[in-house]
């Protein structure tokens, strides 16, 4: 599974399939452990309108994948992972960017584009980035801006997909795409360097950036890191400020590209809904 937890809405969307007989499918698959079901998803969203209905990967679907080649953390059952999921805040963020990734998914095919899936990107990447245990996983670092101490932390997007577009015939331009939600949690700067913040995460993207860790590893040139920002504009424009005073001087400002979750589900991708670095409104793809 590409995602940790995805929906059953959201399985309905990734197969094309009708939703009783999906919800048929997907009981046999639990019952079967090729799936499960945390039970903490009922728990933690009984009071909501709506309520999700969570699925993760089984302890025989994960099998399964192993002896296909796809590695796990080891010495952990996945049910006993499963059960260890306890945060809502984690929950709707994994809901969040399968909705976000969905949404690229469905605008880009309508517009004659298409979405590029980890897969293809994979078998177009390196020799090494092949071999590696978790190829979307780069080793970064940055200079944390409080203390002045270079912290060595991984980046890992919470999507990635690419854009192809061929509308003008010829050969497909392809676009990478380092999908990020933003679940309005993680604080804009942190004392602590081992900590999460915004800041950091724009001082590790420029770190792949200026080390091309992108081009060795996958063979694109440039990439772009589109942020759904689960809150309002404020808090967007707040990002934007971290942005300036720590980032700037490092990548170009048109790396990021920042939006609310809101104008993702009404607009699109395609629509004049971003904000790049410098706070410009700019469009994902130039016409």
């Amino acid at each position: 599974m590409e995602f940790r937890l995805v929906t059953n809405d959201q399985l309905a969307r990734i197969t094309g399939t009708q939703k009783t007989t999906l919800n048929k499918r997907i009981l046999l698959l639990n019952q079967a452990d090729y799936l499960d079901r945390p039970d903490q998803g009922n728990r933690l969203f009984e009071r909501d309108a709506e309520r999700p209905v969570f699925n993760a990967l089984g302890q025989r679907g994960a099998a399964e994948l192993v002896a296909e080649g796809v590695s796990f953390p080891e010495k952990k059952g996945w049910g006993f992972a499963n059960r260890e999921i306890s945060s809502k805040t984690w929950m709707t963020h994994q809901w969040g960017t399968v909705e976000s990734y969905l949404i690229f998914r469905d605008v880009l095919s309508g517009a004659g584009l298409r979405q590029i899936t980890r897969d293809e990107l994979l078998d177009r990447a390196s020799v090494a980035a092949k071999q590696l245990s978790d190829p979307w996983w780069f080793a970064t670092r940055f200079v944390h801006p409080g203390t002045g101490i270079t912290k060595r932390r991984g980046t890992r997007s919470d999507a990635q997909f690419a854009i192809g577009d061929s509308r003008t015939g010829g050969v497909e331009r392809r676009m990478l795409q380092f999908l990020e939600f933003d679940n309005d949690t993680t604080p804009f700067v942190r004392s602590d360097p081992d900590q999460s913040s915004i800041a950091g995460l724009y001082l590790r993207y420029a770190d792949m950036y200026q080390r091309q860790l992108h081009t060795e590893r996958l063979g694109f040139k440039n990439f772009r890191v589109p942020i759904v920002v689960n809150a309002g504009w404020d808090r967007v424009h707040s990002m934007l400020g971290v942005f300036q005073k720590n980032a700037k001087h490092l990548l170009p400002a048109s790396v990021f590209l920042h939006t609310t979750f809101e104008e993702l589900k009404r607009h699109g991708p395609l629509a004049p809904i971003w904000l790049n670095g410098k706070g410009s409104s700019v469009l994902l793809i130039k016409e």
